[in-house]
């Protein structure tokens, strides 16, 4: 350990970390450190998210072990904004290590753009890629979705979901949810925000849900009478 320009250098230190030169911990111990950056990084520093996915996309490129640790968390909880982001989430689910079925638990998308008031068609892809998204996570548990960022269609219907109890949506034209409610057998919590839904139409285009929710939160949302 030296001081350097009134600073304390780990270079010495850290030649000496075992860890630094031979990745192979076991993978409980490895997953307990890293589970705990989430925690650490909340409290520590105001960029508490963008932090901690540094450190974990860090740890990915030390070795596949690591990689296999890590990447099972950076995939527990996936906030996305930008169309880019989801076309390269994507890419890299459709790639040979995932070969198509993503591991996140937890997806919150809201779409930011470059302009105020985006047009329609940009609405329309940002909803499309999201619901494929969610199409190709079979174990989520928590799913979130602003400003009618959901979209899914009666041609591309999602897998069931026995893990997914918590939904909660803004803006969302319910129609458009609806593929996906059927397939919620297990949801316990429903927010919906500025949303609206004509329960007619979606009567006649799919069965209804079949899940039996402990909390329900409605506020600012049009809906029909047969809703």
């Amino acid at each position: 350990m030296k001081l350097k320009n009134g600073k304390l250098s780990l270079a010495k230190i850290r030649r000496q970390d075992p860890i630094a030169s031979s990745p192979h911990l076991p993978a409980e111990i490895l997953f307990r450190i890293l589970i705990l950056q989430p925690l650490v990084t909340q409290w520590t520093y105001p960029n508490a998210c963008r932090e901690m996915m540094n450190v974990l996309l860090r740890c990915c490129r030390v070795s596949k072990a690591w990689c296999e640790v890590a990447g099972e968390i950076l995939y527990r909880c996936i906030p996305l904004t930008q169309a880019k982001s989801l076309r390269l989430l994507l890419r890299t689910v459709f790639s040979e290590r995932f070969d198509g079925i993503c591991p996140a638990r937890a997806l919150h998308f809201s779409p930011h753009f470059s302009t105020p008031r985006p047009d329609e068609m940009q609405l329309r892809e940002f909803a499309e890629l999201a619901g494929t998204i969610v199409v190709r996570c079979p174990k989520l548990i928590y799913l979130t979705g602003d400003h009618s960022s959901l979209r899914f269609t009666s041609t591309r219907l999602p897998p069931k979901y026995p893990s997914l109890t918590g939904l909660r949506v803004s803006g969302q034209d319910l129609q458009l949810l609806a593929p996906l409610l059927v397939q919620l057998s297990n949801l316990e919590f429903f927010e919906m925000h500025q949303s609206h839904g004509d329960g007619d139409a979606l009567g006649h285009s799919f069965s209804p849900p079949t899940f039996k929710l402990s909390n329900i939160s409605i506020s600012q949302t049009e809906l029909s009478p047969s809703l």
